[in-house]
């Protein structure tokens, strides 16, 4: 797995409050899928994660996530 760096987001493109810190960040997932086992879905995929949180030092949280 390869994690591109964070891009900030301004937080009403996601629906969310003015003040909450939004970022997008970019995955390469190198994937193995089993039980299916012929291989056909092996490889890596990129994906993205949207996260969140309402101040510096509140956990970020999972609020979307999709292709590339």
């Amino acid at each position: 797995m390869s994690l591109e760096p964070a891009r900030i987001e301004q937080p009403e493109w996601s629906g969310q409050p003015a003040g909450v810190e939004v970022v997008s960040v970019g995955v390469d997932l190198d994937l193995e899928r089993r039980p299916f086992g012929d291989g056909s879905l092996d490889g890596v995929e990129a994906w993205s994660y949207r996260l969140a949180r309402p101040s510096a030092d509140a956990p970020w949280r999972i609020i979307g996530q999709g292709m590339g």
